[in-house]
């Protein structure tokens, strides 16, 4: 079984004081582009839940309990949503959505590399984001349902763009400092409005991590 850490409150700048899971980087599909290859994880991140991180998921399902009302939880700061097998974690996967559907008030929301062999309702009350690189991946999310993210380059930057009727724009908490993940949950809104139905934004996240460079070939390679 795949270790996972859950903090209640996060200490994190950029998250806000929320909370958020970390998973080993044996949850992440092998065919991810960036596994060894720029992801901003790799190493200090990923060694959180290594160190820390318990089998089972009983502090997760514990969130029920103790986030404050209209609290919010990024899951999988780190990681994914499968088991060490490749397939979805279907244990994690129901305690994701144990919190959300009790707990109607919090925003739950995530991102997956391993989109392209699950269903946007995977995980049913979360908000699943698909993680893309290049402009095909997410041509290739937006047709099958899902809210897309993408990795952004100064070299090709696509924030600012449409893409098939689709704004991008630049996660505001990475142009702002004011803003964090807790206050801004773009990423927790579903790929179309119930409101005005229209679809949500493509959010673009600057390439970052000690090995950036790297990643940038990897988002520029896929075109």
């Amino acid at each position: 079984m795949a270790r996972t850490l859950t903090v209640s409150r996060s200490s994190n700048s950029k998250l806000g004081r929320m909370a958020a899971t970390y998973r080993t980087a044996d949850t992440c599909p092998s065919y991810c582009p960036l596994m060894g290859s720029g992801c901003y994880a790799a190493g200090r991140i990923f060694s959180i839940p290594e160190r820390t991180g318990q089998e089972g998921y009983g502090a997760l399902l514990a969130l029920r309990e103790t986030l404050p009302t209209g609290g919010a939880l990024r899951a999988n700061v780190c990681g994914d949503l499968l088991d060490t097998s490749g397939r979805l974690d279907s244990e994690h996967a129901a305690a994701l959505s144990a919190v959300a559907l009790d707990r109607p008030d919090v925003a739950v929301w995530t991102y997956t590399h391993a989109w392209p062999e699950l269903h946007p309702d995977a995980v049913p009350g979360v908000t699943v984001n698909a993680s893309a690189e290049g402009l095909d991946g997410v041509r290739s999310a937006m047709a099958a349902g899902w809210p897309v993210v993408v990795v952004d380059t100064d070299a090709a930057p696509m924030a600012g763009t449409i893409v098939d009727g689709v704004r991008v724009v630049a996660c505001p908490a990475t142009v702002r400092d004011s803003v964090t993940c807790e206050s801004c949950r773009l990423c927790a809104l579903p790929a179309h409005s119930t409101r005005t139905g229209r679809p949500r934004p493509i959010v673009a996240f600057r390439v970052h991590g000690p090995a950036r460079k790297r990643a940038a070939a990897v988002v520029a390679a896929a075109g």
